[in-house]
C-alpha cells in the first residue's frame, strides 16, 4: 500500500479506525462519518485512484457497489437504493451509497451535514454490515 497522506489511504493502512461493512481483495465499504441517511457508506478501491472511472478493478468496485444495495434493500425493506460519485471532498475515488428513507431526496443530498452517532455506529454497521 501506498504512503498517500489523504483520509482514505489512511483508513485503509488502518491509522484511522472506520465502520467497515464489506471488504475483499480490492474493495473497502464503511459508514460515512456524515451521513444523509442511516447506513450511509462509502465504497472505495483498495488501490489508489483518483476518479472512479479510473479505478483499475471497476467492475470489482461496482460489483461491490450492486451486492451493498441490493443488501440494503433487504436490511430497510425499501425498493430505493440511491447512490453518487461525487469526488470532490476527498482527493481518492469512492462511492456513496445509502437507503432511502423518505420522499425528500433532493433536500436530503442538498444538506450533506448529518454526523454519525459513534454510540450507535456499531448497531447501525452491524445492520447494514454484509460479511
Amino acid at each position: 500500500m501506498d504512503q498517500r497522506d489523504d483520509i482514505f489511504s489512511k483508513i485503509l493502512r488502518g491509522e484511522i479506525p472506520c465502520f467497515k461493512i464489506f471488504e475483499n481483495e480490492h474493495v473497502l465499504a464503511f459508514l460515512d462519518v456524515k451521513p444523509v441517511t442511516e447506513g450511509h457508506t462509502l465504497v472505495i478501491p483498495k488501490k489508489f485512484a483518483r476518479w472512479v472511472w479510473d479505478v483499475e478493478e471497476i467492475d470489482e468496485l461496482m460489483s461491490a457497489c450492486k451486492q451493498i444495495a441490493n443488501h440494503f434493500k433487504t436490511v430497510t425493506g425499501q425498493d430505493v437504493v440511491y447512490s453518487f460519485i461525487h469526488g470532490e471532498g476527498v482527493p481518492y475515488a469512492h462511492i456513496h451509497i445509502f437507503p432511502k428513507e423518505n420522499e425528500e431526496y433532493t433536500k436530503m443530498l442538498g444538506s450533506i451535514s448529518g454526523s454519525l452517532d459513534f454510540d450507535k455506529a456499531d448497531e447501525i454497521r452491524n445492520k447494514f454490515k454484509l460479511n
